[in-house]
This record gives structure tokens, sequence and C-alpha cells, in this order.
């Protein structure tokens, strides 16, 4: 499961919309779409801000710094 993929899941499972998570990230509607369709690739401070934002479990903050630390340094 990639990175936009994790974070499409978490923000339905938390019964986000794109519109609402890139408010609550400070974030651009357009950036959060981007980036769960895989055009884009958050930095490690996007992704920090989408995690916080999510509010979800720890858990579901790690796997999304995990896949991010992994990914980029692949």
């Amino acid at each position: 499961m990639t990175v936009g993929e994790k974070i499409r899941k978490f923000r339905i499972d938390q019964g986000y919309t794109q519109k609402e998570l890139a408010i609550m990230s400070g974030l651009s509607e357009s950036a959060i779409r981007n980036y769960e369709l895989g055009n884009r690739f958050p930095s490690s401070e996007q992704l920090e801000k989408i995690a916080n934002s999510l509010k979800s479990c720890s858990y579901s903050c790690s796997t999304l710094y995990l896949t991010y630390f992994l990914i980029k340094e692949g």
C-alpha cells in the first residue's frame, strides 16, 4: 500500500472528505487529492501535518511515517 493509499484509507476511516483534511492540515485540497492518487509525494513536513490532522491512533501515524521513510530511503 502506497503512502497515498494509506492517507486515503485513514481519511475515509475517520469520515473526512479531502477538503476537510486539507483544511485541517493547512494544505490544499488538490494536494491531498494528488497525494492520494500518487501524482505527487508529500514531504516529511506535509506528511506530518496530514498525520497530525487525522488524529488517528499512533499506529496510523507511525505507519505513514514509516512508509514515507522506507520509500524515501529506497
